[in-house]
């Protein structure tokens, strides 16, 4: 004897809920999950393209479908029909409509599930038998296949019983869902969080596209809990490997809310320890104080606001290889005369004298810089000490500008015509 999945919910429905593609009483209300008015004839559909054949019960009113066998010129087709209470109506769609996006059968019994919850709840049995005397209730009963057997011993894994936009998973599968119902996993990243974003766009077999995912779930981070952002902190601090590692880019990040949950979460779990990243660990001034994170926690940690370790020398001069050297007199010479010479003709804009330090470079380093400034010094390159190289780093200092900006330009043609 067959047995059935049988799919139950308050009120009776419109035939054409089945029948007519485009109509749904759900379309424009933002609780519901259905919108496109496709989900039950496609689910419908599905389970016909398997050889099961749904039956519907609503009110006094029992729904079947079958198929009849047509032509299109020497094209065969096979013609969907519905016979509603013995009688039968052909519809106006061919088995094939949507065979290329809805292929399994977990994707019908879904529907089936998602409709029913559309309309205030559902139960979900498994009967011998099909009950004709539905009354005030709407019931689905599709054949108990083994992989309709296997979605449903599952049923919670595919719908959420919380609206909460984030709740813990903790290395589990990444899966995210839309009003509750899962539209994409990758069951090869994992996880610290489930997803569950009501305006996550999906197509009308209710897929996403994973770069939209990725996108709106890092953006989903703003609604996290203290104990979520705890999670989430130590996540990046410890470098451990999920999809909120992995796959989120920093720039989803550096969003107002993310940032202050994630600084506020670094400053309970550690205090006032600031991060360096590893390429950066060996020039930390006070290794003690400091937690070394991959490039990219650097970067969204940073982002946050969270301290960065000091850098002896410069940070600059650290990420290009430079290595700090004792200040030769000559270059001391010239720059103490270019800054007395700045001073006279009021060009230091109230600034103090800036420190002095001198820099070499690897073989290997391509860089063609002669000289930066940063954080109140000064740095010169060994093969470039003279009076042009030293007169534009102090130019950034007095100006705090980069080379090209208006700032920067104006300073260096004002004292060029101050010179003439």
């Amino acid at each position: 004897m067959s047995q059935f999945i049988k799919i139950t919910n308050a009120g009776t429905c419109h035939v054409e809920a089945f029948t007519l593609l485009g109509v749904s009483t759900a379309r424009g209300e933002a609780s519901k999950i259905g919108q496109f008015g496709s989900g039950a004839k496609m689910g419908m559909l599905t389970c016909l393209r398997h050889g099961l054949n749904p039956i519907v019960v609503s009110g006094n009113n029992r729904i079947e479908f079958g198929t009849v066998d047509k032509t299109m010129g020497n094209k065969p087709y096979k013609q969907v029909v519905a016979i509603v209470n013995g009688v039968t109506s052909e519809l106006g769609f061919s088995l094939e409509f949507g065979a290329l996006d809805w292929t399994k059968i977990d994707y019908a019994i879904r529907e089936f599930v998602s409709n029913a919850k559309d309309q205030g709840g559902c139960t979900i049995d498994v009967v011998d038998s099909i009950d004709d005397t539905s009354e005030n209730s709407t019931s689905l009963y599709v054949e108990y296949t083994d992989d309709i057997k296997a979605y449903h011993e599952n049923i919670g894994k595919y719908f959420l019983d919380t609206t909460d936009i984030i709740s813990h998973n903790y290395l589990s599968t990444f899966k995210v869902y839309r009003k509750g119902v899962l539209v994409c996993e990758n069951v090869e990243q994992r996880s610290l969080f489930t997803y569950n974003i009501d305006n996550l766009k999906v197509d009308e077999s209710r897929n996403a596209e994973m770069y939209q995912v990725l996108y709106m779930a890092t953006w989903a981070l703003k609604h996290m809990d203290d104990n979520q952002a705890d999670t989430l902190i130590k996540a990046l601090v410890n470098g451990i490997a999920c999809v909120e590692m992995n796959e989120f880019q920093p720039c989803y990040y550096n969003t107002t809310y993310t940032n202050e949950k994630l600084l506020a979460a670094f400053v309970r779990k550690y205090g006032n320890l600031k991060i360096v990243s590893h390429e950066l660990a060996q020039f930390a001034s006070n290794k003690q104080q400091c937690i070394i994170v991959s490039a990219k926690a650097f970067e969204i940690l940073t982002n946050a606001g969270i301290q960065q370790a000091d850098i002896m020398g410069s940070r600059k001069g650290a990420e290009n290889g430079f290595v700090t050297i004792a200040t030769s007199a000559d270059c001391k010479r010239i720059f103490n005369r270019i800054w007395k010479k700045v001073v006279a003709l009021g060009f230091h804009n109230g600034k103090d004298k800036p420190s002095l330090a001198m820099f070499s470079k690897p073989m290997s380093n391509g860089s063609t810089i002669g000289g930066y400034y940063e954080n109140g010094t000064v740095y010169i390159d060994r093969n470039h000490v003279n009076a042009k190289v030293i007169l534009e780093e102090i130019g950034h200092y007095v100006t705090d500008a980069d080379d090209c900006t208006r700032d920067f330009q104006d300073w260096a043609f004002s004292i060029a015509g101050a010179l003439l």
